[in-house]
């Protein structure tokens, strides 16, 4: 993340970035807290162990949790520039919006969450201005977590079902929401071949994405179209996590700059 900032100017001091990730970290934390707050109805048949869900913490706690957060990630956001406040309070509006009514619309919640996962790379790319940087690394986060966001909700479709809440697979069906997911994933194939050719990164970009992370992908497309089982998709939505994590080290290694 430091990278997508750094690449074709100076790396930004340790501590701005520092204080750049623990204010992205507590923005997020934020999200996944009122997200919680109002899913809890789902998340008791979806996601009973849920700390909110299982009454271990209440909603008062949760929401006081969730204003310590905010508050937070903003300030935090203050140290650095009005262009990091800026970037900090827009994604907190719309992660709030999200939990709040975008969520119910189908794929534009996925999208929401999908793009501020990539934004990260945005956001620390605003430290130096070298936004151009951050566009691969903004691409791969994002289709990867649309690909798992179209999956969980797979995974969540029985709660779903329950509390009425649509969503791709609840109103397409599972089979509409695997070839979705596969056709994401052959995007994401394919924009790993375009930052290759492209000559983004280094031979070391390649030589991770083309022995690791495309291998993985032609796994997870040959898998979930093998077997529907929520079983099989949750433990693909963890390989997704993987293939996340091997992208980011692959940028990393690749960025001449490094």
């Amino acid at each position: 993340m430091i990278i997508s900032a750094g690449e074709g100017y100076a790396l930004p001091d340790l501590t701005s970035a520092g204080i750049l990730i623990l204010s992205a970290a507590m923005i997020g934390a934020s999200g996944n807290v009122i997200n919680d707050l109002f899913d809890i109805s789902a998340d008791r048949i979806n996601r009973p162990g849920r700390p909110i869900a299982s009454g271990r913490i209440s909603r008062k706690n949760g929401y006081l949790f969730f204003l310590a957060l905010s508050l937070s990630g903003i300030m935090c956001a203050f140290y650095l520039g009005p262009v990091q406040v800026l970037i900090a309070s827009v994604s907190w509006a719309v992660i709030y919006l999200y939990s709040w009514k975008l969520k119910g619309v189908i794929l534009i919640g996925n999208i929401t969450v999908s793009f501020f996962t990539g934004f990260l790379f945005v956001y620390t790319a605003s430290l130096n201005g070298n936004y151009q940087s951050a566009v691969f690394p903004f691409l791969f986060a994002f289709i990867t977590n649309f690909i798992r966001e179209i999956i969980k909700d797979t995974e969540d479709i029985k709660g779903d079902l329950l509390t009425g809440t649509v969503t791709f697979p609840y109103k397409y069906g599972i089979k509409k929401a695997v070839q979705l997911s596969s056709g994401l994933a052959v995007l994401l194939i394919a924009t790993t071949f375009t930052a290759f050719a492209v000559k983004i990164y280094s031979i070391s970009f390649t030589v991770i994405t083309m022995i690791l992370i495309n291998p993985l992908l032609v796994y997870f497309i040959k898998s979930i179209n093998l077997d529907y089982s929520l079983s099989n998709l949750r433990s693909k939505s963890g390989l997704l996590k993987l293939i996340m994590l091997l992208g980011v080290i692959a940028i990393i290694i690749g960025n001449d700059k490094f």
